[in-house]
């Protein structure tokens, strides 16, 4: 079990310097780089209370000083998520607020169990005396609350994240950061598996309580390999995606007029004949500059006029071509990715996704379909 620690640890500061020596790191990377770091000491401290248990406790200062940390966890993870995508995101003193879980526990257990002799410490510790402390109970529950709640509060942003996007862009690959939804996914399953054994033990006895936490920590560092494996590799995992538009509000919805009605005209006029989506790049700032106004107006047209944002609205004219192109008998030697290519698209995944969603056929469903016409 002890190398389970070891690579956990190695691991989690290996990616800890890796972001260090990037260049040019902003909040979002140090941020990160905080997180991974984070998990290293924490699977340090766990190590350290596994080693005392296993060999008649040679550390006792290092005595239950791992659950305080856990409540960092969860924060640090949801600072980054906000540093990812809000724009010029900084750290205001009412943040300090999201510490104050971890204060509250630090300062309980340095006065009940810290500061206390060494041979009080280790019989607390090796008898499990500390469950039987009253405040034991809504200690374990706010480690089991909080972590949860704040993957679910990051993966809210970056849902509203997603949405906001849409309005800007119609190829989002690059900046859609899959792997932080997977990385807060991931966490969010762990922790609650984690903090489901934990809560079942405290009412049915399922092991002591120093193998249970071994075994957790144990997880963590597999975790931990999991996230360098397969996060390295990961486009944007350690990078920051600067979206100057995003944060700019969208126009208002407002009732039609004759002046909007014109200018709805003419913009499906120049979707349909200059085609300005078969740049598979095309953004809501290139083609309010190709309509002679501003990004605020279009996206108040989109969105209140024509009830779709800017990546639907695109998508949408890509895929009625791809429709078109593949009657086409001049295409027969294209694949469907191929042709989807030729009408503006860019990712198979992209491709595939918004013409379920706009037809709900895949595309091979829907060139059979037509085949047998």
């Amino acid at each position: 079990m002890s190398y389970f620690f070891v690579i956990g640890i190695f691991e989690a500061i290996s990616l800890f310097v890796l972001i260090e020596q990037k260049k040019n790191k902003n909040l979002a990377d140090k941020i990160l780089g905080g997180v991974f770091l984070l998990f290293g000491l924490n699977i340090l401290l766990a190590f350290i209370e596994y080693h005392n248990r296993q060999n008649g406790y040679p550390f006792p200062a290092f005595i239950q000083t791992t659950p305080s940390v856990i409540l960092l966890q969860g924060p640090m993870l949801w600072f980054y998520v906000k540093a990812q995508t809000e724009q010029d995101f900084h750290f205001k003193p009412v943040h300090l607020l999201h510490f104050l879980p971890f204060v509250i526990m630090q300062v309980h257990f340095s006065f009940s169990i810290y500061f206390l002799p060494q041979d009080v410490k280790i019989q607390m510790d090796a008898t499990e005396g500390f469950k039987k402390m009253p405040i034991y109970t809504p200690m374990m529950m706010m480690i089991l609350i909080s972590p949860p709640l704040y993957y679910v509060w990051a993966l809210t942003i970056l849902r509203k994240y997603t949405r906001r996007i849409k309005n800007y862009f119609s190829k989002i690959e690059h900046i859609y950061l899959h792997w932080l939804r997977v990385l807060l996914i991931s966490s969010l399953m762990m922790t609650i598996i984690i903090n489901i054994t934990f809560f079942v033990d405290h009412f049915v006895h399922l092991a002591p309580f120093g193998f249970l936490q071994a075994a957790s920590f144990v997880f963590v560092s597999i975790y931990v390999l999991f996230l360098g494996f397969f996060g390295h590799r990961q486009e944007g995992i350690y990078t920051k995606v600067l979206l100057q538009q995003v944060d700019k509000p969208l126009g208002p919805e407002t009732s039609i007029n004759k002046a909007d009605e014109d200018f709805i005209y003419r913009l499906l006029s120049i979707m349909k004949e200059k085609k300005p989506y078969l740049n598979p790049d095309l953004t809501l700032s290139a083609l309010s500059t190709e309509m002679g106004v501003t990004e605020e107006f279009l996206s108040g047209i989109l969105n209140g006029q024509l009830n779709r944002n800017f990546f639907d609205f695109v998508n949408h004219y890509r895929v009625e071509d791809f429709k078109v192109q593949c009657l086409n008998p001049q295409n027969t030697n294209l694949t469907l990715i191929g042709i989807a290519y030729n009408c503006g698209f860019n990712s198979k995944a992209t491709f595939n996704r918004v013409f379920k969603k706009m037809t709900n056929l895949t595309p091979g469903e829907f060139k059979q379909h037509v085949s047998i016409k």
